[in-house]
């Protein structure tokens, strides 16, 4: 995994010289897309509101030269890398994934070519800049460069191409190409080198600025004893809201997580827990068909044995959307204006990727950076902008009056299918327990305080068992267990109701939890049928 250092703080230093050694930051007073280092060790961040920034560093400037400059420098260190592998996966502007494998085995299948260049034994690790800074001003012109047969002008002491690489492990390889992306660029990178794609990335920042790691992890518990002692924040994907959560339930390592896992499960959502159970043991991400080892065609004819044709036969997207930062709107016409410009942003987007949407989702963030977000479902799948658009409208017409209590604005396609597929749509799910807290910019809500792990779930003594006689209301729900084989009446169970009214879909009933309670009070009048109880 390979990522930029402060890219677009990076790119305005070249552009602007005058900025080295200052502190300064990528936006404006309302937010900042990043910040040099100089700025960060005040506290500054990317996705600070610029007048926070400011507070914390007064003297910090800001700079923005366009996104067109960032575009530029971004493509240039993607041709660098497109040449080991035209199939990697880029997430941004300034980071990408690739996987070498399919370049190691070329480079072996062409050792003994005499037109391969040879070049000098390249270092394994070490800072990129200061290396070929030294390699130029010891080749006696500055530059270190030279002109080849075809007029191109490159340095003599790095490869001119891929294939003409000289690297021969993957320290090596890492070293090389983050070499040659700062002698095209005049940028730094930094690179993780593991198995899988989420790990690369984790390890890409344990070397920054310019540096590299690497995970040398042969089995799946060499992978586990590695991901134990890992901050949870620390994985790709979590944020500062589901850091929280898990820090206020008691968890901050991903050995925490995995040891406990039998009662995450009944706690996080079904998507949330996978997501965080596969991280903790290492196996999150997959390469999904990146670096395949020729240019893949659209029937697969020239990919590798077991690959797919492209990763994108293989990837599904999930969302399409846009969202844009905004100062305070000075009427409600002004609030449309920018929704709709927002809008129309993510339907190009969906439209250019020929899809079709059947949910529209709406993101809201106040001045008080709480944010809140919330969906349409349409009766069928879509593409058509008026009724997209319909519903977008009819989400933000409830908060139209208070526009000038807002800062950003999101508009996303979810529930996505191909232009092409004409089945028909399933019914709209109905969801029976909604997920635990809600994504504002001042942490997980949960309605309550929030309880920690042990307080969710409640050991209640053991009764003497029931009679026969059947509860009088609705049909409960009463799970237990006592698999511990230690001679202790310590059944665990959780207390709900059904609710079968409600339209849940074919084969699925929906369950009412009934309380949430820490006290050995509600619990034992909950369970006051003789039996044990967890109350969520």
């Amino acid at each position: 995994h390979l990522d930029m250092d402060a890219f677009f703080a990076a790119v305005e230093e070249l552009l602007h010289p005058e900025l080295k050694g200052v502190p300064f930051g990528v936006g404006g007073m309302g937010m900042l897309s990043t910040s040099n280092y100089e700025a960060r060790k005040y506290g500054v961040r990317a996705g600070m509101p610029g007048y926070i920034a400011k507070k914390l560093c007064p003297q910090l400037v800001f700079a923005h030269s366009g996104f067109d400059h960032y575009r530029k420098f971004s493509d240039e260190f993607k041709a660098v890398v497109a040449e080991y592998d035209p199939h990697f996966s880029s997430a941004g502007l300034d980071e990408l994934t690739l996987n070498v494998g399919p370049f190691f085995a070329r480079q072996r299948a062409k050792r003994g070519d005499d037109t391969a260049e040879e070049q000098p034994a390249l270092p394994s690790t070490g800072k990129t800049a200061a290396w070929v800074d030294a390699q130029r001003a010891a080749s006696g012109t500055g530059e270190g460069a030279e002109a080849d047969a075809e007029g191109v002008t490159r340095d003599r002491f790095l490869p001119s191409h891929a294939d003409a690489s000289a690297a021969r492990t993957v320290e090596q390889l890492a070293f090389e190409i983050r070499a040659r992306i700062y002698a095209k660029t005049r940028l730094t990178a930094s690179a993780g080198i593991a198995p899988t794609p989420a790990l690369a990335k984790i390890l890409s920042n344990f070397e920054k600025p310019d540096g590299q790691s690497v995970l040398a992890a042969a089995t799946v518990a060499d992978l586990q004893a590695f991901m134990a002692d890992q901050p949870i924040r620390r994985i790709a994907g979590v944020g500062r809201v589901l850091d929280e959560l898990m820090a206020g339930l008691g968890y901050k390592t991903c050995a925490e997580v995995f040891n406990d896992r039998v009662r995450l499960c009944h706690v996080l959502t079904p998507k949330t827990f996978e997501f965080l159970l596969c991280a903790s043991i290492g196996c999150q991400g997959s390469f999904m068909g990146f670096g395949g080892a020729e240019t893949n065609t659209a029937d697969g004819e020239n990919a590798p044995d077991g690959a797919p044709a492209s990763h994108e036969a293989e990837y599904k997207r999930k969302s399409v959307g846009a969202e844009r930062t905004f100062g305070p709107m000075q009427s409600v016409a002004a609030l449309m204006t920018k929704a709709e410009s927002i809008f129309d942003s993510a339907y190009t987007h969906l439209r250019k990727a020929e899809l079709k949407s059947r949910q529209v989702g709406i993101k809201l963030k106040r001045r008080t950076f709480e944010v809140t977000q919330t969906s349409r479902w349409l009766p069928e799948y879509s593409s058509d902008r008026e009724a997209l658009w319909a519903a977008f409208e009819s989400l933000l017409a409830p908060i139209t009056h208070e526009y000038a209590q807002y800062r950003l604005l999101g508009c996303r396609f979810t529930e996505l299918r191909e232009e092409s597929d004409n089945s028909p749509a399933p019914p709209v799910p109905t969801h029976a327990l909604p997920a635990v807290g809600t994504a504002t910019g001042k942490g997980p809500k949960l309605g309550c305080d929030q309880l920690r792990i042990d307080q969710l779930f409640t050991r209640v003594a053991k009764k003497p068992p029931r009679t026969e006689a059947q509860p009088s209301q609705s049909d409960s729900l009463l799970a237990s267990s006592d698999d511990d084989d230690d001679g202790d009446d310590d059944d665990v169970a959780i207390v709900a109701v059904t609710t079968p009214q409600r339209p849940c879909g074919p084969s699925r009933e929906c369950v009412d939890v009934l309380s949430i309670s820490s006290s050995s009070e509600s619990s034992s009048a909950l369970s006051s049928d003789g039996e044990d109880a967890i109350v969520l």
